[in-house]
């Protein structure tokens, strides 16, 4: 193992100086999936989540940066997202440069993996999946830097990784890889047995610890058809598994997403099972995102690692340190081009443009149904008007889906308050198929009209049966 030299250990911590006022100064703020969640998970003192290490880091950030004004739950959770992010950044070119010992290709590696527009766009907005990405990141690094055996290294890599993210366990294996490249008198059928037997009792444990944990996730049985029945029927269609593939992994990692694939030409013969490995994670990495929906392959970041040594082991193969220069800065350069237009595409953030634009219009007193966590705290901050969540209303109605909602729009009225309903309602209802229901039936109750230039509607009263 190559440890970095002192001057490497100078030019990573500028990088990673650089990359934490590049993340802080284009931060979007957007939210998308459990952001909302979390920062009334901190707000309200919670400290336990299945992804066991977010919100007690959270916490002791908050400890931290408390005293500091202006620092609510919101940008506390904000700046934890840039320093994940910088922490991506920092362990992929250490690891790449204890790994390759080429100084480079490793702090190219480091910029590729932070120019990425899916890292870029998840550490500016209040979301785990950067978070998710720090601790597979540090986990490779702990499976190859630490001293000791390959199974304590690999079950304490896995450790971290889970607890920062359930999903990292699909890292399992690049860890142990990692973890017996490094010394080859490790390498027997003795160490390699205890590894995969410590390591799967890691994940036995962590996975039940999962399950207890809030939110309850399902059991592993429940999950495995939901997660192969997607890929199943993308593999009969081959136009849109490329088209699903380009989404969810091409274009959130750009060039970063075809380095593995490079990185089996390296010339070095004992690195090149760790290509072919890297190279292996990815391209399953790929084929797996590509049945799911998120905001620009974010569930992928856990892939960051792989696809960082993959470019380190590819910009290294030059023969001479002009063309490895060279060839460093076309690829920074051409990632930092790909990447501008993709981020603005993703940075903007539909929830405040649509709460900046209906809060001239709203008139008091009223109430306000929104669509999701995300959408009331957009509004609440444009309007200083808590509004109520939607689909806690919908499911408390049990068997008659309407009928808390009818409740709440009736006591409104008879109080002399108005009642607005946020558009997103009924589009989640075309979206959320266990939705459909209770939007049917709102929709079938409730006279409504759309605020004059405002995307708001107005609820007018509730229909008699008779014209329901």
């Amino acid at each position: 193992m190559k440890s970095p030299s002192p001057g490497f250990a100078r030019a990573a911590s500028l990088l990673g100086a650089v990359f934490a006022v590049f993340f802080a100064a284009t931060w979007n703020g957007r939210y998308i999936h459990d952001g909302p969640m979390f920062i009334r998970s901190l707000e309200e003192g919670h400290w336990l989540h299945v992804h066991a290490a977010y919100l007690p880091l959270a916490h002791v950030l908050r400890a931290v940066l408390g005293w500091l004004p202006g620092f609510d739950a919101e940008r506390v959770l904000g700046v934890l997202a840039v320093l994940s992010g910088v922490a991506m950044v920092a362990f992929s070119a250490d690891l790449c440069a204890r790994i390759t010992g080429n100084r480079v290709a490793s702090l190219a590696a480091g910029a590729l993996v932070g120019l990425a527009p899916v890292v870029w766009l998840a550490s500016g907005m209040v979301e785990i999946h950067v978070f998710a990405g720090a601790g597979a990141c540090a986990g490779a690094w702990l499976a190859y830097a630490l001293p000791g055996r390959p199974a304590w290294r690999c079950a304490l890599a896995t450790t971290l990784a889970m607890a920062f993210h359930m999903t990292a366990v699909v890292m399992v294996p690049f860890f142990l890889v990692l973890a017996f490249q490094r010394d080859k008198r490790d390498r027997n059928a003795r160490q390699i047995a205890l590894a995969v037997s410590v390591v799967g009792a890691v994940v036995f444990v962590l996975r039940f610890l999962g399950e207890a944990l809030p939110p309850k996730v399902e059991s592993l049985s429940a999950a495995l058809p939901a997660l192969f029945d997607p890929m199943l029927r993308l593999a009969s269609n081959p136009g849109q598994l490329a088209g699903r593939v380009l989404e969810e992994y091409g274009k959130p990692w750009m060039l970063l997403a075809l380095m593995p694939l490079a990185g089996l030409a390296t010339d070095r013969r004992e690195l090149r099972f760790l290509a072919v490995a890297c190279f292996v994670v990815c391209l399953g990495g790929a084929l797996g995102l590509a049945s799911y929906i998120s905001l620009l392959g974010q569930y992928g970041l856990v892939l960051a690692p792989a696809l960082a040594l993959g470019a380190a082991l590819a910009l290294a193969r030059p023969a001479t340190a002009k063309l490895r220069w060279v060839l460093a800065g076309l690829c920074v350069a051409g990632q930092l081009a790909l990447a501008v237009p993709e981020h603005r595409r993703h940075a903007d953030d539909p929830s405040r443009a649509w709460a900046e634009a209906v809060a001239p219009h709203v008139e008091e007193p009223c109430i306000v149904f929104c669509q999701g966590l995300g959408r009331m705290r957009r509004f609440e901050h444009a309007t200083g008007i808590r509004p109520f969540n939607f689909m806690p209303v919908g499911d408390a109605a049990g068997a008659n889906p309407g009928a808390a909602v009818i409740r709440a729009v009736e006591t409104a009225h008879e109080q002399g308050q108005r009642v607005y309903l946020d558009p997103e309602v009924f589009d989640s209802g075309r979206l959320v198929p266990a939705q459909a229901p209770v939007v049917r039936a709102i929709e079938r109750v409730l006279e409504t009209e759309l605020v004059p230039g405002a995307p708001l509607y107005l609820v007018r009263g509730v229909r008699k049966p008779d014209d329901r």
